[in-house]
């Protein structure tokens, strides 16, 4: 009898030990993931070379999530902001502690390509989703299948100013100058193939080391043409346009933006003031933009910041939180790296710069606005002069 029943314990013992087995694990994992709170992380350049660029994709993120109500598809989110500082080495550190420690479902950031270059092979191996603020080379975009940047490619947003320059303006031949490095190569070469292709010359190209502020030597070298296409990022923007009119070069030849942003920022134009005025550049976004959302957006940066978010940066920074709360959503809050990548590649949403989709490798397809300097009741803004609708990365 007593057999009987150690027998029969040893069997009861067997079932329930079977049936706590053979329970699948995926199911007690998704009920319970809904409950956990979404992290996303963003890295940004709050210190270093790009200083400036940093806190406007900041406050452009929180705007996003703070419309969203900080929560999609019924979770909560919570941002997590590490300071990038240009760096290579830094970045890459703060990518390991966001994903491995943090647990993020994504990054938005880093700005600086060769940054965004130096994190992406991690991201990739760890298949986690990196939304990068600003634009990124064609190839490198197919290159890294964990990247969405919403805002294409520089060749992508300065093409336009080269067609304009030719088409509209009458311009047949340019010097360029920019900063040695991915991003400042790729906006004016940009603007210089899309010159060339309707038919116009680059008489002289200038590069300068990135963080150069001082560009007189680069002005005296200048060979006569129609006009000057330059860009700058970081403290060297105000400088170069305010030292192009100093050094009495704005009269030999008109100034032009290969890119809107940073160079001539709309919160940088009332430090530039008139001698601004006139400058054209191409952008993906102006403040002026008619578009119900930039409206309710720039109403609210002027009351919370007091001034116009100012460029694609600040904006961009709101936008990659958008697109990735949209994401969400679209996957019923499931935040599975290949659902989530998907559901976002599949979006079609307006955003404050218009309409928005995105190619199958994750470049944003958009508008392109051709935007001038301009002061209107005492204000200093970008006026849109002609838009590419639809423009396609390239």
């Amino acid at each position: 009898m007593n057999s009987k029943k150690c027998l029969l314990a040893v069997f009861a013992i067997m079932v329930m030990g079977s049936l706590i087995f053979c329970s699948p694990v995926s199911t007690v994992t998704l009920a319970a993931e809904p409950s956990k709170p979404i992290k996303i992380g963003a890295l940004l350049p709050l210190t270093g070379a790009l200083l400036p660029q940093g806190p406007k994709a900041r406050f452009g993120i929180e705007m996003a999530l703070e419309d969203a109500g900080w929560q999609a598809a019924g979770r909560k989110i919570e941002l997590i902001v590490e300071d990038s500082a240009t760096d290579p080495t830094t970045a890459l550190d703060k990518a390991r502690k966001l994903v491995e420690r943090d647990k993020v479902i994504a990054i938005i950031g880093p700005n600086h390509s060769g940054v965004a270059n130096a994190i992406q092979p991690y991201m990739n191996k760890n298949k986690v989703i990196s939304m990068k603020v600003m634009q990124f080379p064609k190839p490198l975009i197919a290159k890294y299948p964990w990247l969405i940047v919403l805002n294409g490619t520089q060749q992508q947003t300065c093409a336009p100013m080269g067609w304009y320059a030719y088409e509209k303006l009458g311009f047949r031949k340019v010097t360029t100058m920019g900063p040695d490095y991915i991003a400042g190569r790729a906006f004016v070469g940009g603007f210089m193939d899309g010159f060339k292709e309707k038919g116009g010359e680059i008489v002289q190209e200038q590069w300068f080391p990135m963080g150069n502020v001082d560009f007189a030597p680069y002005f005296s070298a200048l060979k006569p043409a129609d006009a000057c296409s330059a860009w700058v990022a970081g403290a060297g923007a105000l400088r170069l346009v305010t030292q192009y009119h100093d050094y009495g070069v704005s009269k030999k030849m008109p100034l032009i933006g290969a890119f809107a942003s940073n160079l001539m920022d709309e919160d940088k134009l009332p430090q530039l003031g008139d001698i601004s005025l006139g400058i054209l550049g191409p952008s993906a976004y102006a403040s002026t933009l008619d578009y119900p959302l930039n409206d309710r957006v720039v109403a609210r940066w002027k009351q919370r910041y007091g001034s116009r978010p100012g460029d694609t940066l600040a904006i961009g920074g709101y936008q990659n939180a958008q697109v990735l709360v949209e994401g969400i959503k679209a996957a019923g809050g499931d935040t599975s790296p290949e659902k989530l990548r998907q559901a976002i590649l599949n979006l079609r949403i307006q955003t404050p710069c218009g309409p928005l989709r995105f190619t199958p490798e994750g470049a944003g397809i958009f508008n392109i606005y051709i935007v001038k300097n301009a002061k209107v009741k005492g204000e200093y803004l970008w006026q849109v002069v002609h838009t590419y609708t639809d423009t396609r990365p390239r």
